[in-house]
């Protein structure tokens, strides 16, 4: 019996990582993308057997765990759409600290969530100004020049990587089975 509950756990462990490894975005010059579909900026999170209802409360549980003041930063239609607005990671990047921000997109059907996040700005922590995606007029960096060449990969790097966390969490927390407590 124990030898079948961890083939079991194993099995599930193996399919969830392969479905985050697949819902995984690059950041490019025209926002994110994915990975798997690069002419797309967005995924759909394949979910059988939730009804639209399950997953919007599961993602709103997720987003309230994950976000310091989830009230501020989301607003939500009609159990079918939750938008985020906030800020990722912060870290170090010459001699200041920055962080990005973005918007994160859920939409819900049952047995799916279609995920779409734009990349907005890097933001001085320290306040002062802020660094585009792409290099425009009145501009020193940006994440990518005009030509799509990387700028700032460190913040290339950390956008992708919150993003992969936050698909990472909410994968997590529709999969987890509900605890009689």
């Amino acid at each position: 019996m124990k030898n079948l509950l961890l083939i079991v756990t194993l099995l599930f462990s193996f399919i969830l990582n392969a479905q985050v490894v697949s819902q995984e975005f690059e950041l490019t010059p025209e926002n994110f993308r994915s990975k798997s579909e690069s002419d797309k900026d967005y995924i759909v999170i394949e979910v059988p057997g939730k009804t639209n209802n399950e997953l919007f409360n599961k993602s709103k549980q997720f987003i309230n765990q994950y976000y310091n003041n989830p009230k501020f930063v989301t607003s939500e239609s009609d159990n079918s759409q939750i938008v985020i607005n906030a800020y990722g990671s912060k870290y170090s990047m010459t001699m200041f600290s920055w962080y990005n921000e973005y918007q994160i997109e859920l939409q819900f059907k049952d047995g799916k969530i279609k995920l779409s996040p734009k990349f907005k700005w890097i933001k001085n922590y320290n306040g002062g100004d802020d660094i585009p995606l792409v290099l425009g007029p009145g501009y020193m960096w940006a994440v990518f020049n005009k030509k799509g060449k990387v700028m700032r990969s460190k913040s290339k790097q950390i956008a992708e990587q919150d993003l992969k966390d936050f698909v990472t969490g909410l994968l997590n927390k529709i999969h987890e089975s509900s605890d009689n407590w």
